[in-house]
């Protein structure tokens, strides 16, 4: 599709569930949007890959649990011929439902809705509008229309002050994010000296099954953040869904369960504001893919206050718009591969401790 028919010319949608109620609301909720259409639908996933050879489609919403053939089985057969039609997962808010979703975020699914376990409208009434926001904003991967940003401008030469006294690390992520903190989990060499906090946006029971799955990867201990933790150097805690991570003086987390900021909550506005009035600008900031504007004003003063600043670079990002709008606010010291973070958040302590690192503290 041309990037000048997208304003004319609807999004075309599979829609893919077992359940005929469910695929009756999610059809009539969405295409309440004038630029969303369900142009079909299909029950199983033998159905779906019949029906992705024949038609053309900008975004697939698929089910996790069918019949005959099931939405990880059918993610993984699409994904063998088609690694760019964004896939929208549509699963359960259960444990199993979280584990599943983190496996198929894995597999190559680019993002997911949690489904509610009621199916009377006025349940899916309350996801849809997260649902339309990520079926616009992904249907944009390909046709991004903005200001062009200056790269080479966009770093900050000669200010990013390597072995300069920092005191804590803090991460953001949206669409692509589990994904892309598993990779720098992974590639931590040793547990940074600091702690590490960290906002995705997921809603609750997700963000414990991810920093469960992120702490049996890497060297760095890494837990949901739980209200009057103190926090350890090596150590990551990860803003739990439904509540924003802050500060209720240095080292102790406070957790807001009140208000959304950018439409997020979690947010990491508000997790990076809170901090900056503790550890000013010792801190470090890392934006991570994501879809939105959440945390780019926070960088921003984390920037201005001196502190360095990391931005994932647009290639390796499913969505590169919190990364993007962070560089429109301000300059990023380092763009960065999501295979360069970890070692490039390790390169900003001494060279003592990187040759000597940091001894892994975990259960």
């Amino acid at each position: 599709m041309k990037s000048d028919e997208r304003s004319t010319t609807p999004i075309r949608v599979l829609l893919v569930d077992d359940m005929f109620l469910v695929r009756k609301i999610v059809r009539k909720e969405i295409e309440k949007h004038p630029g969303i259409i369900v142009t079909q639908e299909a029950t199983n996933g033998v159905s779906v890959i019949e029906k992705m050879q024949d038609s053309e489609f900008d975004i697939v919403i698929l089910d996790v649990e069918m019949p005959v053939m099931n939405g990880l089985e059918t993610l993984e057969r699409i994904r063998k011929t088609d690694t760019k039609t964004p896939i929208i997962m549509f699963s359960t808010l259960t444990e199993k439902g979280a584990l599943t979703t983190l496996e198929a975020l894995g597999k190559g699914a680019t993002d997911f809705v949690a489904k509610p376990t009621s199916t009377d409208e006025g349940s899916f009434r309350k996801v849809i509008d997260v649902l339309v926001s990520k079926i616009l904003g992904l249907s944009k991967i390909t046709h991004h229309v903005g200001k062009k940003i200056n790269i080479a401008s966009s770093r900050r030469e000669g200010r990013a002050q390597k072995n300069r006294k920092l005191g804590i690390v803090a991460i953001g992520a949206s669409t692509g994010g589990p994904n892309a903190l598993q990779i720098v989990f992974s590639e931590f060499k040793t547990p940074p000296p600091v702690p590490i906090v960290v906002t995705q946006h997921m809603p609750a029971m997700f963000t414990k099954i991810l920093a469960d799955k992120l702490d049996s990867i890497s060297c760095v201990a890494v837990c949901e953040a739980e209200d009057g933790m103190d926090v350890l150097p090596g150590h990551a805690y990860i803003a739990p869904g439904g509540k924003h991570l802050t500060f209720s003086q240095k080292g102790k987390i406070k957790l807001n369960p009140e208000g959304t900021t950018n439409s997020c909550r979690p947010s990491v506005d508000d997790m990076v504001n809170s901090l900056v009035n503790f550890y000013r600008g010792e801190a470090l900031g890392v934006m991570l893919t994501g879809m939105g504007a959440d945390g780019a004003k926070s960088f921003k003063t984390l920037s201005d206050l001196g502190a360095p600043i990391l931005v994932q670079d647009e290639k390796t990002s499913v969505i590169w718009s919190m990364p993007r709008n962070v560089l429109e606010l301000t300059h990023a010291d380092r763009i960065c591969s999501i295979h360069e973070i970890a070692n490039e958040i390790l390169s900003y302590f001494s060279e003592e401790f990187s040759e000597k690192g940091l001894e892994c503290n975990k259960k």
